[in-house]
């Protein structure tokens, strides 16, 4: 076990994502949470078999900004600093999947099932 504290914001967020990136830093406003994951370079162990064996060119990191559930009665906006990686021969970059964001949108999927009253 580490950091109580930081347990604790880990037990918060969605399922899924302690294991894709690590906390940079956290901030409580008057009406809102904001939380800032950052993804580490380390290439994924589970690539797509297209990019296996390939040289890796370099990656970055694209900020995207997700709504989940509030907390204690304050906005939750999860900022997540995505790696992309490019891989020799290769145009398209490769981004990890996430499951926890409700695909086409910018909210967490908890937050998407909250809303369409499904569990």
């Amino acid at each position: 076990m580490g950091d109580p504290a930081e347990d604790l914001l880990w037990a918060m967020l969605p399922e899924g994502l302690r294991g894709h990136f690590e906390i940079a830093s956290h901030e409580k406003t008057a009406d809102s949470f904001k939380i800032v994951l950052i993804e580490p370079a380390v290439v994924p162990p589970n690539l797509p078999k297209r990019y296996k064996g390939r040289m890796i060119q370099n990656s970055v990191l694209k900020v995207k900004v997700i709504d989940d559930l509030a907390i204690r009665g304050r906005r939750c906006k999860l900022e997540l600093h995505r790696r992309y990686w490019r891989f020799e021969g290769i145009e398209e970059m490769y981004c990890r999947p996430v499951p926890w964001i409700m695909e086409g949108t910018k909210i967490s999927q908890d937050l998407g099932n909250f809303l369409k009253g499904t569990d």
